[in-house]
């Protein structure tokens, strides 16, 4: 017999051996399809088989393709390279390598991987699937994105049976439906309920609903919101220590906890907690709220602000509620303020257009002239309502049965403070606009 029919009956009955092993040995092992051709070796301990063009293996109701690929027999491993696919019913993985353990049902993959599984994608550079458990544990630039969210973070934990995902690490996640970001250190998204929870430094930044793009993503010191190309976009940033996010289209709300701060344009706010319903363009503050306006603070049991078009229109305070301005810029101490039931604030263009406290409503006003000081005014009535022009008091209004009282400068100078009103307060810890840098991947898949 010559030596070439000798080497080619040698493979085939290489071959015949190995799929009668796998054809009637333990349904677990990672069984071969096809090859184009094979080398191997049989030495105890160290068996592997090595296969070379269009390979073909299975497992189960797993598939796995390969340029190439090494089985270690003895340990029901093996390693695929090149352009490597893994299709599970509707899952579809891809991965330049792919170490498999038939044992786990793990598959490693290095060097980029992207899952493909329905309406959801996946991408990372490395990380593991578990074909029993349908769990996938990516790591390092991950991308998922599903039919109501995209989400980035350093590291997640994908279950393809209910389609949940925890992700860790810098997580940036962009609803769908929505102009609102969301980033954290820890976010739980749970689709089939369009909802997310999020902790961790969680921040929620709400963009100029004007934008349907962004290319190019950086904060300078002096802008007042996101800035993209040459246009500085506003945009309305709320942090606290836990938020929960339900994204149901039409029915879109947020709920904040713990340490809220809201900032947009002039506007600041803290309370104890707060939801923002963004269909209805209202935010409601509860426990301790304030909110700045210019040289404005307003205090109440809760505060009410409508943005409609994503404009601040009116800040409304119910209960305890008092408003405090410092329009005095010289005596620090002069602070002006009005008290009652309910405050409403009203503004338009951005610039104060009237103040109503209606009520059991107080006023205290401190008087000047342009020889300066000159005393000071404190009222009781049923409501009260102040009009400006261009942002200055032009007008105020007292409605109802009114006491009113006058202090001559003589009385006042250096003793202010024993004239304000019952519910006085006065914060320095006004928030500041949180800025994060977030990459430029972030926009380029921000339709």
């Amino acid at each position: 017999m010559s030596k070439f029919f000798y080497i080619f009956f040698t493979i085939l009955i290489f071959l015949f051996s190995a799929n009668s092993q796998y054809q009637t040995g333990n349904p677990k092992e990672i069984r071969l399809k096809y090859a184009d051709s094979l080398v191997g070796s049989n030495t105890p301990g160290l068996a592997y088989r090595d296969f070379y063009g269009n390979v073909q293996f299975e497992h189960g109701d797993v598939n796995l393709r390969s340029n190439f690929a090494k089985q270690y027999i003895e340990l029901n491993k093996a390693d695929f390279v090149g352009n490597v696919i893994i299709t599970q019913r509707t899952l579809t993985l891809k991965s330049p390598k792919i170490f498999y353990d038939g044992n786990t049902s793990i598959a490693q993959a290095f060097d980029g991987v992207t899952i493909k599984d329905k309406e959801t994608f996946l991408k990372a550079q490395n990380g593991t699937y578990n074909t029993r458990t349908f769990i996938a544990e990516f790591k390092e630039d991950v991308f998922i994105e599903d039919d109501s969210a995209k989400i980035f973070s350093n590291f997640i934990v994908h279950n393809r049976n209910n389609g949940e995902s925890f992700a860790y690490g810098n997580v940036l996640i962009l609803g769908k439906f929505t102009n609102a970001i969301l980033n954290s250190d820890t976010l739980m998204n749970y689709p089939k309920r369009s909802y997310s929870f999020a902790t961790g430094n969680p921040i929620l930044y709400q963009i100029d609903s004007t934008i349907t793009k962004i290319d190019t993503l950086y904060f300078p010191n002096d802008s007042i919101g996101i800035y993209g190309g040459d246009i500085i976009y506003d945009t309305l940033s709320i942090t606290c220590d836990t938020m929960h996010s339900y994204r149901q289209l039409f029915n879109e709300k947020y709920v904040f906890n713990g340490n809220v701060e809201i900032v947009r344009e002039n506007v600041s706010a803290k309370a104890d907690n707060a939801i923002f319903y963004k269909d209805e363009d209202l935010i409601i503050l509860r426990g301790n709220p304030v909110v700045w306006y210019d040289s404005t603070q307003l205090f109440a049991d809760s505060i009410v602000i409508r943005l409609p078009n994503n404009e601040i229109r009116t800040i409304e305070a119910y209960n305890n509620s008092i408003a405090v301005s410092r329009n005095d810029t010289i005596s620090l101490q002069r602070l002006d303020q009005i008290m009652g039931n309910k405050i409403i604030i009203e503004i338009d263009s951005g610039k104060v257009s009237g103040i109503t406290s209606i009520g059991d409503a107080k006023s205290l006003y401190f008087f000047r002239d342009d020889d300066g000081e000159n005393g000071v005014d404190r009222r009781t009535t049923d409501s009260i309502k102040v009009q400006f022009i261009d942002g200055q008091i032009e007008n105020i209004i007292w409605l109802g049965m009114t006491y009113a009282e006058f202090f001559p400068e003589t009385y006042v100078y250096g003793k202010e403070n024993s004239y304000y009103l019952p519910l006085f307060k006065w914060l320095y810890d006004r928030p500041k606009r949180k800025y994060i840098e977030l990459p430029e991947k972030v926009f380029k898949n921000y339709q």
